[in-house]
C-alpha cells in the first residue's frame, strides 16, 4: 500500500505525464443486473446514518489547480463553484501519511482555509467528506437466493494452507531479488523512513506470479510500459465470459513491495491467486480478469497506466486488495482515519468505495452477513472519492479506477493506521493471521461469484 505523499517519488515523465488527459466519465452500469431480485436499485434507498452532503467546495486557496497533475474532476452542476486541487507539495518527514494519487489532494493550513458563512469549518468539512458506515445501516439490497447459495459454495472452496504457502512464495521472491536502483530517486524528496525505496523489489513476484497463473491453465498476457527510470508490466489473465463477455469483473492487487512485503501486499496477491484458482477451467456468465499491478508503491504507477488503456471497458465490479492479513483484537490497537470513525480494536476489515461503486459494497456486505462474517466495516465517499481529506483513503489501485468512473471496492486491514511493520523488514509471514486472511479471501470470492454469474453448469 503506498504512503506518504507521491510526487516526490512519481516520475516526472512517466505517470504524471500519462496521467495528463485522464478524465473521469460516468460510471458504467449493467444493462442486466445478474443474480438480484427486482425491485429498488441496491443503494438506492437511503439509511438512517446517511446525511445529505454539499456535491462542491466553495472555491478559495484550494483553486489552485489540478493543472500541476492534470487530472480533472467532473464538471459541477450549472451554477456550482468548482472543486480545484492544490499544487503539490515535496514530501516533508513526519507528516501523516496519506498518499495523493491523481486527483487526490491535500487542504492547506487551517490559517488559511476558508471558512464556510454561518457554520463551523470543521462540521462543514465532516459534512462534505460523508463518511458512511454500511455496517450502521439499516437498508440491504435484495439478492437471488440460489445466486448467493451459489457465492457460498464457490467460497467454501478457499484453502487456508494454499493461501499461507503462496504468502510464503512470494516473500522467499522478494527476499532473493535485487531491490530497484537507489540512484533512481532524489534522497532530498523523499521520507525514506515511509517510503524505504532502497528496498523495492518486483520481479521475482512478477516471474512467480506468472508461472503460477500459468500453472492454473490461464494465458497470461502483459500490459507493458516502456519508461526511461520507471517501465512497468502489469500481468492479466481472464476466463472469458459465455454470456456478456464485454462486462468485466477484476479482481486486483500490486505485487511490488518494500522488504518481504507479507502484509503489503503479499496477503492480497495470494488471495487473488487462490482466488483464480478456484475460478480456473470454470464458466462465468461476465468476463473474470485477474490483475497483478506494478509499481504501486511509487505512486500507482502500474494501475494508472492499466485504466488509461482501458478508458471504454464495462467493469461491472472490481476487488482492489492492499494489505489484508493483518489483525490486532487488543483494544487501542487500531488507529484511526480521518473522517472513519473504526473500533479501537484492529479486528475489522475495512471495505471502502465511492458512491457510484456503493451499490457493490452493499452487496458484499449482504453476502457476509449471510456467510456469518461480522467484521465488515464499509465506507462509502462521495462523488468520485477524491474528496479534499480523503487521502488516506485513494493510497491504492482502487484510485485510478475511480477518477476513471469506473466501480471499485478497495478492500484493505488498513495497513500503517494497524499493523507496526508496515513498510519495515518486519513485516513477516509470522504476523500475519492466518484466518482473518482466509475469511477475507472467502468473502471475495464470493463476490466474485456472485457479479460474475457462475460458476455455470
Amino acid at each position: 500500500m503506498a504512503s506518504g505523499r507521491r510526487s516526490a517519488l512519481a516520475p516526472r515523465g512517466a505517470w504524471l505525464t500519462a496521467a495528463r488527459g485522464l478524465r473521469p466519465r460516468p460510471a458504467l452500469h449493467a444493462p442486466r443486473r445478474l443474480a438480484t431480485r427486482r425491485g429498488p436499485r441496491a443503494g438506492s434507498e437511503r439509511c438512517p446514518c446517511c446525511h445529505p452532503a454539499p456535491r462542491w467546495l466553495p472555491r478559495g486557496p484550494l483553486a489552485a489547480a489540478d493543472r500541476a497533475v492534470g487530472a480533472r474532476l467532473p464538471r459541477p452542476p450549472r451554477g456550482a463553484p468548482a472543486l480545484r486541487l492544490p499544487p503539490l507539495h515535496r514530501e516533508r518527514a513526519r507528516t501523516p501519511v496519506g498518499h495523493q494519487p491523481l486527483g487526490a489532494r491535500r487542504l492547506p493550513s487551517s490559517a488559511a482555509r476558508p471558512r464556510p458563512p454561518g457554520g463551523v469549518a470543521v462540521r462543514a468539512l465532516s459534512a462534505a467528506l460523508l463518511f458512511l458506515a454500511v455496517s450502521s445501516c439499516s437498508s440491504r439490497p435484495s439478492v437471488d437466493e440460489s445466486a448467493a447459495a451459489r457465492a457460498g459454495d464457490f467460497a467454501a472452496g478457499v484453502e487456508k494452507s494454499r493461501l499461507l504457502s503462496d504468502v510464503d512464495a512470494l516473500v522467499e521472491a522478494h527476499l532473493t531479488d535485487t531491490p530497484l536502483d537507489c540512484a533512481l530517486f532524489d534522497p532530498s524528496e523523499i521520507d525514506t523512513e515511509r517510503r524505504p525505496v532502497c528496498h523495492l523489489t518486483r520481479d521475482k513476484a512478477r516471474q512467480w506470479v506468472r508461472e503460477r497463473f500459468e500453472s492454473l491453465g490461464y494465458t497470461v498476457t502483459t500490459h507493458d510500459t516502456e519508461d526511461a527510470r520507471f517501465p512497468t508490466t502489469n500481468l492479466i489473465a481472464e476466463l472469458r465470459g459465455t454470456e456478456h463477455p464485454e462486462e468485466v469483473v477484476v479482481i486486483g492487487a500490486h505485487y511490488d513491495a518494500y522488504y518481504s512485503g507479507a502484509d503489503d501486499n503479499s496477503s492480497g496477491v495470494a488471495a487473488m491467486m487462490e482466488m483464480a484458482r478456484l475460478a480456473a477451467g470454470k464458466r462465468f456468465a461476465r468476463t473474470v480478469r485477474f490483475v497483478g499491478f506494478d509499481l504501486e508503491e511509487l505512486g500507482l504507477v502500474g494501475s494508472t497506466r492499466y485504466v488509461q488503456t482501458h478508458p471504454e471497458e464495462r467493469i461491472i465490479a472490481s476487488i482492489v486488495f492492499d494489505c489484508i492479513g493483518y489483525k490486532d483484537p487488543r483494544p487501542g490497537a487500531q488507529q484511526s482515519l480521518p473522517g472513519f470513525p473504526v473500533p479501537s480494536t484492529g479486528d475489522f476489515l475495512a471495505a471502502i468505495s465511492n458512491e457510484p461503486s456503493r451499490p457493490r459494497l452493499e452487496e458484499l456486505y449482504t453476502l457476509a452477513t449471510r456467510m456469518g462474517y461480522g467484521f465488515v466495516q464499509g465506507v462509502v465517499l462521495p462523488n468520485e472519492g477524491s474528496g479534499p481529506a480523503s487521502g488516506n483513503l485513494m493510497r491504492s489501485d482502487h484510485a485510478p479506477f475511480w477518477l476513471m468512473g469506473q466501480s471499485a471496492l478497495f478492500l484493505t486491514d488498513t495497513a500503517n493506521f494497524r499493523n507496526p511493520h508496515y513498510h519495515r523488514a518486519t513485516d513477516v509471514p509470522s504476523t500475519l493471521d492466518p484466518d482473518f486472511l482466509t475469511d477475507v479471501t472467502r468473502l471475495s470470492a464470493a463476490g466474485l461469484s456472485f457479479w460474475a454469474g457462475g460458476p455455470l453448469p
